[in-house]
């Protein structure tokens, strides 16, 4: 029998994840139409697969015709349009556009704030906001998000073992901005902990913070 390679079979399971939701999104526009609210969240999980493979610029615009939809179907301040929004605000992150990425993941943190403010999704926009914060050196603003987004995963258990990593990476670098370095270098070391357990989905993101900690050592 044959086998793959780490980030191969990563490659193939994303691949696979967007063939079924471009195909489940044909079936249900021919069943449903264009404009109804299963074809909006089929365009959500379209787009996270997208994402997935790095493909940023195809994945904005499956976020941004899902939340139209959605906005259309059930109201723009709806918590069913707050994930596409935030996928959308995350996407744009990664593009590395931050003034376009902020008003999204806020829009996205305050439509799930306003409905329970300890909801598990609330860590995710709190984590990528708190990212952009460390990024642009607003380091007691990124410390505050990051906490918060921390206490909230670790009260839920929320998110895969790649978002646990991400939140304490994150924690981690503004923690160590702010002089808070031997608690900065405990998270950081979980993060890894995290991300080697979550295998080749995140093995970029385990080589960065394997040269950040080298960095500190």
């Amino acid at each position: 029998r044959f086998s793959c390679g780490p980030d191969d079979c990563h490659n193939s399971v994303a691949r696979t994840r967007r063939v079924r939701f471009a195909r489940a999104l044909e079936m249900s526009i021919e069943t449903s139409g264009e404009r109804s609210l299963p074809v909006g969240r089929l365009h959500t999980g379209l787009g996270v697969a997208l994402l997935e493979q790095g493909r940023y610029d195809e994945a904005r615009r499956a976020f941004e015709r899902s939340i139209e939809i959605s906005s259309e179907r059930v109201g723009p301040a709806h918590p069913r349009v707050a994930r596409p929004i935030y996928n959308l605000g995350e996407t744009l992150r990664r593009l590395q556009r931050p003034a376009e990425a902020r008003p999204h993941l806020e829009r996205a943190l305050a439509i799930v704030d306003g409905e329970d403010a300890g909801h598990p999704f609330v860590a995710y926009p709190l984590t990528s906001l708190g990212l952009l914060d460390v990024e642009a050196g607003r380091i007691e603003d990124a410390v505050a998000l990051l906490e918060r987004a921390l206490a909230i995963r670790e009260k839920h258990k929320n998110g895969n073992l790649g978002d646990f990593g991400q939140t304490r990476f994150a924690l981690a670098r503004a923690l160590w901005e702010s002089g808070a370095r031997p608690r900065a270098l405990r998270l950081a070391q979980r993060a890894r902990e995290d991300w080697a357990a979550a295998g080749a989905p995140r093995a970029g993101d385990l080589a960065r913070l394997d040269a950040w900690l080298a960095a500190r050592r």
